[in-house]
């Protein structure tokens, strides 16, 4: 292996560490349905997407619908 290859694997892997916990914690509290910080953000995004696709949020969806 050259040394960009290491330098790449080694990078990566560091790149996994720093994520690591963070992520983890951002998941457990989504799975929890606890507040998160980007959750007002997510919810804007997906209005707009929804309100651009003629998806009505508060209505069922029969198959063939979907």
């Amino acid at each position: 292996m050259n040394e960009q290859a290491v330098f790449q694997i080694s990078l990566y892997l560091i790149s996994l560490l720093v994520l690591a916990l963070p992520l983890g914690a951002y998941m457990a509290r989504v799975y929890q349905d606890e507040s998160t910080a980007l959750a007002g953000w997510f919810a804007d995004v997906e209005k707009q997407i929804y309100r651009r696709s003629g998806v009505k949020a508060d209505q069922e969806m029969t198959w063939p619908q979907y």
